[in-house]
């Protein structure tokens, strides 16, 4: 189906910046997810102006899963 956010509603505009690698934290973001602690690191593209995503990488406390998921500017306060 060509998602390569592993989200079935993902924007396809996220995939793209999904797989780069000059990623610069701009913020961490801590939350309670299914009654653990986790921290979301949010990221940003190196050298890119793009307003409308960010992306978040999502650290258990006990484990790093390493995923990225797109996350539309203004979810994350």
């Amino acid at each position: 189906n060509g998602n390569k956010c592993g989200r079935p509603n993902c924007d396809p505009r996220l995939a793209p910046l999904l797989s780069r690698k000059q990623l610069q934290t701009i913020g961490v973001y801590l939350t309670k997810f299914f009654g653990s602690n986790v921290r979301f690191r949010i990221l940003k593209e190196l050298g890119s102006l793009e307003p409308v995503v960010c992306v978040a990488e999502v650290y258990y406390p006990d484990k790093f899963y390493g995923t990225r998921v797109g996350i539309t500017r203004g979810v994350l306060k």
